[in-house]
């Protein structure tokens, strides 16, 4: 009875008290200790305090645009069609869910959250079990680094990291994000004010068909900073310039892949971009980056027409097939219309239906693209605000290699010395400043001249003020002034009130009969 009775108590007790957890063993814990110790921690990553400490999983915050150099591999677990609209340059595409199945969850979600939760869990272990039979992942040692980011770091994205740190890997989750990335893009190269990214340009001008992309490549084959913009637009450029069989990026995916070429530059070595229009095809060049480009200093090839008409000929073979090719030149020349006119659009199809396509293309150049480009350039500059010295002008015999090379040597020759952004601002011309005191406004921050119509000035410099007044007041210098441009001031000689000029005293009256400056 006693032995029972004891069993039961001990049974009792033993239910209340919580089973405490098992002691890992020291092999364990050295091995994870070894391991932790070996993999580097890069700025921005710390402990996810919700993970497993035996298998923690970290978050990664940076500060600036995310390197994926710094991870053995970086895996983007968004869907297709989010994966080609833009992603981190070097990721890889492991969907948890693919676009059809992102679409089903999202709907059921809509009006039975749980139910969706279980749906999409079953739709993600599927998937998951896919991305670790991938080579890429599977091969990959014991102490990789791994960055897996989602749309805004949530379900899809914690999944696939928990899943792989359960196997022990270094993982990071992204936090943020997609878009905490895509901000960090965005910021770098429209709100660049200290000028970080291309300080240092050399601009690659020239006349269509001059053959400043085989410069850039003469230059980069000798060891030369290049940033190759119509490389990265896909496009020449041009109306015509769509390259065949492949379609121009988004314009995230665009400004993803110029801020990786621009950030990999030395400022302190002069890098040579072509000089381009503010959009290449239908993408944008970032405002900043095209100021920069526009107040660059000007490489200007000049080559004779009959070897341009050549090298365009070469480029553009794909109008000259008599079939889809030539069909769509035609459809692409309705656009010139407005610009060169409908008559010179017609002279053009002419051209084509004689099949003389030498005298096309000498015809497109001279009456459209050379006109055009002096059109674009002078409109480019004035938009900007800048004036540059003059172009430093090579003359090119023609495209072939030997005329490319020499024409790359003589460039790098004129710009070896480093000379950071050469272009020279407009000076703006100093204004007359004049100073009005007041003795009966309230105190003001002033007004900006550019805010005020002629009316307003008048209004605002009138003021009650007698001689007498200024005369006892002379010796004292008043304590509110307002700084107005005398520019502005085309009512000047009706206006009544007191005046500072350069520091000296005058009435409106005293003024009348002062001679002009």
């Amino acid at each position: 009875m006693r032995h029972h009775l004891a069993t039961a108590l001990l049974a009792a007790t033993s239910a209340l008290v919580p089973p405490t957890a098992p002691r890992r063993s020291k092999a364990l814990r050295a091995r994870d200790a070894g391991v932790a110790h070996k993999i580097p921690i890069i700025e921005g990553e710390a402990v996810d305090p919700a993970s497993d400490p035996s298998r923690p999983r970290w978050l990664y915050a940076p500060s600036k645009v995310p390197n994926a150099s710094h991870w053995d591999v970086v895996l983007d677990a968004r869907s297709p069609s989010e994966f080609e609209e833009d992603r981190m340059l070097g990721a890889l595409s492991t969907p948890v869910l693919d676009d059809d199945e992102r679409a089903e969850v999202g709907t059921l979600y809509a009006s039975n959250s749980f139910q969706a939760r279980v749906r999409g869990a079953s739709l993600v272990a599927n998937r998951l079990a896919h991305i670790l039979q991938d080579d890429r992942i599977a091969t990959l040692p014991r102490d990789a680094r791994i960055l897996v980011y989602c749309w805004r770091g949530g379900d899809r994205s914690g999944s696939l990291a928990h899943a792989l740190s359960r196997i022990g890997w270094h993982v990071a989750l992204l936090e943020g994000g997609y878009k905490a990335y895509r901000k960090l893009v965005r910021e770098a190269l429209y709100e660049d004010r200290e000028g970080l990214l291309l300080r240092n340009c050399v601009a690659i001008g020239g006349a269509t068909g001059s053959g400043k992309g085989l410069i850039l490549d003469a230059l980069s084959a000798r060891g030369a900073q290049v940033v190759d913009l119509e490389g990265l637009a896909s496009h020449r450029g041009s109306i015509l310039g769509a390259m065949p069989d492949e379609k121009q990026p988004t314009q995230k995916h665009f400004e993803s892949r110029l801020y990786n070429a621009l950030k990999a530059l030395d400022p302190s070595k002069p890098t040579f971009v072509e000089l381009e229009s503010a959009k290449i095809g239908r993408l944008d060049v970032p405002r900043p980056i095209f100021r920069r480009l526009i107040e660059a200093p000007v490489v200007e090839v000049q080559v004779p027409v009959e070897s341009r008409v050549k090298w365009i000929r070469e480029g553009y073979s794909h109008f000259e097939d008599g079939a889809e090719g030539t069909r769509q030149l035609r459809r692409l020349l309705d656009f010139c219309a407005p610009t060169a006119g409908k008559k010179t659009v017609e002279r053009w199809n002419e051209l084509i239906d004689a099949q003389d396509w030498d005298a096309f293309v000498t015809d497109m150049l001279e009456s459209h693209y050379d006109v055009g480009y002096q059109r674009s350039r002078a409109r480019d500059r004035k938009n900007a605000g800048v004036s540059q010295e003059e172009p430093y002008v090579v003359d090119m015999a023609s495209t072939r290699d030997e005329d490319v090379s020499k024409c790359a040597a003589q460039i790098l020759e004129r710009f070896a010395r480093t000379k950071l952004r050469v272009a020279v601002h407009k000076p703006a011309r100093k204004p007359l400043t004049v100073m009005h005191a007041s003795l009966q406004e309230g105190e003001s921050d002033g007004v900006s001249a550019d805010e005020l119509t002629n009316e307003n000035v008048v209004k605002f410099v009138r003021e009650e003020v007698s001689d007498q007044e200024v005369r006892s007041r002379r010796p004292a210098v008043p304590r509110r002034l307002h700084a107005i441009d005398a520019r502005r001031l085309q009512e000047r000689r009706l206006v009544g009130g007191l005046f500072f000029e350069f520091g000296a005293v005058r009435t409106a009256s005293s003024d009348r009969d002062a001679p002009r400056r």
